[in-house]
């Protein structure tokens, strides 16, 4: 019997009633995680994530792959003014946002194309609980929510790129 390959759908539906405690110490359902994470929430070829349980916090590291668009080029090679300018907006915009920063120790510039984004994940907790008893899909919504509002305001600056 050939095996049946199960869909990226199927996978991503799978995880959404875990708990966000059990996906993140287990290797493989993280990796499942972070995977789902970027084709239903961030959408963004080349996308890492990491972690720092400690102060549960999650991070995704845009790529290299990101800067090389029209907007941060000048005469096809990247522009540390473009790339310096759309992180200051960046960096104005997420202070309207509460849990959600730019790490400023990865500034990306034309040698270090690199921009990483920190989402302090208890901060999405509503009431006494912990964000290990949050379901999958409920960080999912406050996730895409949040980052649906950043595309927005990028927008208003002439940034449609996220």
């Amino acid at each position: 019997m050939v095996g049946i390959k199960v869909s990226t759908q199927n996978l991503c539906d799978e995880l959404l009633e875990r708990r966000y405690g059990e996906v993140v110490v287990d290797e493989k359902l993280r990796r499942q995680f972070h995977r789902c994470l970027n084709i239903m929430v961030f959408k963004v070829s080349g996308l890492r994530f990491s972690h720092d349980e400690n102060h549960h916090c999650m991070s995704i590291e845009l790529p290299a792959e990101f800067f090389d668009r029209p907007d941060f080029l000048w005469k096809g090679k990247p522009s540390d003014t473009k790339i310096g300018k759309f992180y200051d907006i960046l960096k104005n915009i997420l202070r309207e946002f509460d849990n959600f920063y730019v790490d400023s120790f990865v500034k990306p510039s034309s040698t270090n194309l690199r921009l990483k984004l920190n989402f302090h994940l208890a901060g999405f907790v509503e009431g006494e609980k912990h964000i290990e008893d949050t379901l999958i899909k409920d960080l999912f919504v406050h996730l895409e929510d949040l980052w649906s509002k950043l595309r927005y305001k990028l927008k208003i600056y002439k940034w449609d790129m996220l």
